[in-house]
Order: C-alpha cells, then structure tokens, then sequence
C-alpha cells in the first residue's frame, strides 16, 4: 500500500476512534457518576517531497475527566 493511503487511513482510525468515545458520552451523560472521556492524540510530522505538512496520527491513550460533577439538591430526607 501506498505511504499516502497510511496515512490518510491512520487518520480516519483516529477520527473513528474518536467518534466511538463521543458516542459513549453523550450516551452516558445523564448517568449518576458518569466521567467524561477523551482521546489523547499524537502526531508524527514526516518531511516530504511535496510541499505542505504530512503527518501519521496515533491516539495514545483514553483520559478520563476525574473533577467532582455539580451537586444536585432533590430535597428528599436523608
């Protein structure tokens, strides 16, 4: 396979990758305890014959957001 066709598709990995993450938290948003993710991204820039930048994309990792969630008053006795 073409060195283009690499990375155009590592790319559409990453974007795919990505989307799969954003699904699961707008699924899960609504849930008691729910900790939004994200994708960490890493690039490799390659020094190339054309001119303009051309780049591998690699997600790294799957970060968690771990800061406490607003608190919500229902008024119910302990």
């Amino acid at each position: 396979m073409d060195n283009t066709a690499y990375i155009a598709l590592s790319r559409q990995i990453a974007l795919q990758n990505r989307m799969t993450v954003i699904a699961g938290n707008v699924a899960n948003m609504a849930s008691t305890g729910f900790k939004a993710e994200k994708l960490d991204f890493d690039t490799l820039l390659v020094d190339a014959d054309r001119p303009g930048d051309v780049g591998f994309v690699q997600d790294r990792g799957l970060v968690r957001d771990l800061s406490p969630g607003e608190l919500t008053t229902t008024g119910n006795p302990l």
